[in-house]
């Protein structure tokens, strides 16, 4: 019997290569990892230090509490946005005219991209002669006699279904052209 061999599984290291996984992370810190977290210190304390760690640490200390945006530059941004008339009468004639084009653009998707469902002959299409189909009447005909009082709704609404279902057959079957309406 033949020995199955066991495919090999690699471990990466998340970390890149030059993190060490089988250091102990409860051991007392390296002298290099003092060193750099005094650099890492510096460069917090005064942001002319570029230190990549700093960088990310000042970026999310700012999405977290963003300083406050000068009194005059706020005023300036919301008398342009809010009350500047032509702005908003802008904006608004872009959704307005958004919206018509992808209006449009759904008319346009379903009249071209839709399948075409062919319903058999048309009167439109005068090369092909309409079959012999089965026309349209009410269900007076199925009841000679007026409903008598033993014979419950659902009997009579069974009957009606029965005769509409052969009706349909029929006319399919025409459709199809099978001869003799599927009968």
């Amino acid at each position: 019997m033949a020995e199955e061999r066991k495919p090999e599984t690699r471990v990466t290291n998340p970390f890149g290569p030059d993190v060490d996984l089988d250091v102990d992370p409860d051991a007392p810190p390296s002298a290099e990892e003092l060193a750099e977290s005094e650099r890492l210190r510096e460069a917090l304390d005064n942001p002319t230090i570029e230190h990549r760690d700093a960088e990310l640490a000042r970026a999310l200390h700012l999405a977290i509490a963003p300083k406050p945006i000068d009194v005059v530059a706020h005023r300036k941004i919301l008398a342009r946005i809010v009350h500047d008339p032509v702005a908003a009468q802008k904006r608004t004639t872009l959704w307005v005219f958004g919206g018509a084009i992808a209006a449009a653009a759904a008319v346009v998707l379903a009249v071209t991209a839709l399948p075409q469902q062919d319903l058999g002959p048309s009167p439109t299409n005068a090369s092909v002669a309409a079959p012999n189909l089965v026309p349209t009447h009410s269900a007076e005909d199925l009841f000679i006699a007026p409903f008598p009082k033993e014979q419950h709704t659902s009997e009579r609404i069974d009957i009606i279904a029965e005769a509409r279902m052969r009706d349909l057959r029929k006319n399919r079957y025409s459709l199809w052209g099978v001869k003799g309406g599927g009968l």
